[in-house]
């Protein structure tokens, strides 16, 4: 054999032997007038290096190609450096993504606890000085309340808490009356919870993501009124048993629409007893406005029963278990006492337990009769401080509102 042809043949097994380790180069995605993924790799046929064209357009839009472009790169260099033959096999859509994980298998988790688990986590972060005490109190309630329900409808493990059973929790809340700023709150701190437990590792999502908040008309709708024989008694029996300040507090509500979380702030100072009013100031004030609000006759009769009028004006009206005097009280000494005094077994109306009715009920009783009373609309808005005229037409029963005789002939 010449030995020109053994130098050529020899230089050709060498670049063949060359060709072979690189196998291939590394894959790039080109945007011309079609999306084309190419490369080199080495062809067993031709013992080459071969190039390799794979068209993308079929996959969507440039700017989901664009998307995915770091992931498809990804795909097809471990294919290729797995031994792929990229001529003896046809490209399929199935090798433009890499394969899904397979799913991985349901950790069972106590519910008890988890739950168990973030109030220490909480009270570390209290005694670091992260939460505030107020705050952790709040979130302990929260998560002592969350695990009473769940407890109740027989939900032991974690991943059984499903959207609905939160919402059915949240429901379970309006059915002992409580504000809407409460349930909003409640349903606040169950998506912090969640989140927490997907952070930890105790859930894969948040089945918290789906709440929705609450809006005042229909948790009003909720709550139910008192009748007339029920107002009328309530009253009579508060006097009966010398109870006078929480009559007061009952009056305050009923007459003036004075929500619990602004009463206890008032000071004898923001009375008027010449002009009949009551001054609400923005800082107090759940409109965020300064506003007067109307005393009727009644109210303020027994005021002066009282003596409020002799004490200093930096006094609360209602402080400290609800007497006159220096002391702040707390907003839900109102609810606490209607809970432990009125509506109860041994209380002064324990009949009330088997209705929706709460101390909160006489703002929303005062304004309905008002109403069905023939007073304005506009009038009893500004009394309650609605933002809109809507608002205050929740209330109205549609059963007794009456029509214009006026425009009855109106052309």
């Amino acid at each position: 054999m010449p030995v020109e042809n053994c130098a050529i043949r020899t230089n050709l097994n060498a670049k063949q032997a060359i060709h072979k380790a690189l196998a291939f180069t590394q894959p790039r995605i080109t945007y011309g007038k079609e999306v084309v993924l190419s490369f080199y790799a080495f062809d067993e046929e031709s013992k080459a290096m071969k190039r390799k064209r794979v068209k993308l357009n079929h996959l969507g839009t440039r700017k989901s190609i664009r998307k995915r472009e770091k992931q498809i790169v990804s795909r097809f260099t471990e294919m290729l450096s797995l031994g792929w033959n990229p001529f003896g096999c046809p490209v399929t859509d199935a090798m433009l993504t890499r394969p899904k994980p397979a799913a991985k298998p349901v950790v069972l988790r106590s519910a008890e606890g988890c739950i168990d688990e973030y109030l220490t986590f909480i009270e570390r972060e209290a005694q670091r000085k992260v939460l505030s005490d107020a705050t952790y109190k709040t979130y302990s309630s929260y998560s002592r309340s969350l695990l009473s329900y769940l407890q109740s409808v027989q939900i032991v493990n974690l991943h059984d808490v499903t959207l609905q059973v939160l919402n059915d929790f949240l429901t379970s809340l309006l059915d002992r009356n409580v504000t809407v700023k409460y349930y909003n709150s409640t349903l606040g701190f169950l998506k912090t919870l969640f989140t927490w437990f997907v952070d930890h590792g105790k859930l894969e999502t948040s089945p918290a993501d789906g709440l929705k908040k609450e809006s005042s008309a229909r948790v009003t709708a909720k709550r139910e009124n008192l009748t007339t024989d029920e107002l009328s008694t309530l009253f009579e029996k508060l006097r009966k048993a010398k109870r006078l300040e929480f009559l007061l507090a009952c009056y305050m509500e009923y007459y003036c629409y004075i929500r619990p979380n602004e009463l206890y702030q008032l000071k004898v100072g923001d009375l008027n007893f010449a002009e009949q009013s009551v001054f609400v100031s923005a800082a107090i004030s759940k409109t965020k406005r300064d506003a007067k609000v109307t005393l009727p006759a009644v109210v303020i009769e027994l005021m002066v029963e009282l003596g409020i009028h002799n004490h200093r004006s930096n006094e609360y009206i209602f402080g400290d278990r609800l007497k006159c005097c220096d002391k702040m009280g707390t907003q839900k000494q109102f609810g606490r006492y209607w809970d432990r005094h009125v509506a109860c077994d041994g209380g002064l109306m324990p009949e009330l337990q088997k209705r929706n009715v709460c101390f909160y009920s006489l703002k929303s009783t005062g304004i309905t009769d008002m109403l069905e009373r023939g007073v304005a609309s506009l009038t009893v808005r500004d009394q309650a401080r609605h933002s809109n005229l809507s608002t205050t037409e929740i209330y109205a029963k549609k059963s007794k509102l009456t029509v214009s005789e006026e425009l009855k002939g109106y052309i």
